[in-house]
């Protein structure tokens, strides 16, 4: 991956002005793992300029025809903005880039409550929306091969060591990383970076919700977890086999993301701080695995 944390201001002017934006300020965005992004100011307002390192302009541009789609529905998330030539991104040196209205507040913290966020995860799965996207998780089961590549075998071992979830449950458009730092929390709630969005049950991003944004230093918080619900719940019902299929949609998000933590880490980009960054996900998997169903089910409903 291209470290594009070092534009200078003379680039990025000339970047967004494609989008009739002036800016005046600028700052990097430290915590992206995949993009690289930019908090513009300008006479209009802030605006965040993403530079998307690991995404094609074809499929950036699926992603940017639902967010345009989310955007018309008012569902809460960034406000695309669209570039003089009706584009929804520009090039800068083959990657795509794209801009957004910068939403104030602050990343969802372990202290703030998940009702809502519980609430705007059914609103999305409510929508009737027609996206082109993918009908696989981005870095779900059918990329795992890649392990088969990998010098440590017993990661490969592990990560298929585990059954899969049902698939054959209600779909549709899924967000499928709804970690902490795609939620903001301001005058309400708000879900953000929908890169990774696919078509795929709704239970699975229940499932991730849970793993990205129920942990409490490193473990599942059971009470989130059941705050998150009821948010949901709230909105849109979950029929029997739904409800059923959240410990192994808990357990595959976890999976999902040990491989993807990984193989960012370890194979991608190697940086001996970070590969061990995994090991959260794998302990979580193993852990929420030795829970007998009906245990899991009584602690969610309690």
């Amino acid at each position: 991956m291209t470290n594009l944390s070092n534009l200078d201001f003379k680039t990025i002017t000339i970047i967004v002005e494609k989008f009739a934006c002036y800016v005046y300020d600028f700052r990097y965005i430290h915590g992206g793992e995949y993009n690289t992004s930019y908090l513009l100011k300008s006479s209009s307002g802030e605006f965040v300029l993403k530079v998307c390192n690991e995404k094609s302009h074809e499929e950036i541009e699926v992603v940017l025809d639902l967010v345009l789609q989310l955007n018309v529905a008012h569902f809460p998330t960034n406000k695309l903005i669209v570039s003089e030539d009706g584009s929804h991104s520009v090039d800068y040196k083959g990657y795509p880039v794209i801009l957004k209205k910068f939403i104030p507040g602050s990343i969802l913290s372990s202290s703030d409550s998940v009702f809502e966020l519980g609430c705007i995860i059914a609103q999305l799965h409510s929508l009737d929306l027609d996206p082109q996207l993918p009908f696989d998780h981005p870095y779900g089961h059918a990329h795992w091969f890649e392990t088969d590549h990998w010098k440590n075998s017993e990661f490969k071992s592990w990560l298929y060591s585990f059954d899969l979830p049902p698939m054959d449950l209600p779909q549709g458009v899924i967000h499928s990383d709804i970690f902490a730092d795609n939620v903001i929390v301001g005058d309400k709630y708000y879900l953000i970076d929908f890169e990774e969005a696919c078509i795929a049950p709704y239970a699975m991003d229940i499932g991730m919700a849970f793993v990205g944004s129920c942990r409490v230093d490193g473990k599942l918080d059971f009470i989130k977890m059941k705050e998150l619900l009821r948010g949901y719940l709230s909105v849109r019902h979950l029929s029997n086999r739904e409800m059923d299929s959240l410990q192994s949609f808990t357990i595959y998000g976890a999976l999902c993301t040990a491989f993807v933590r990984y193989r960012q880490y370890n194979i991608r980009c190697p940086d001996a701080s970070m590969g061990g960054h995994y090991l959260e996900m794998r302990d979580i998997a193993d852990k929420t695995t030795s829970i007998a169903p009906e245990d899991f089910k009584i602690l969610l409903s309690q």
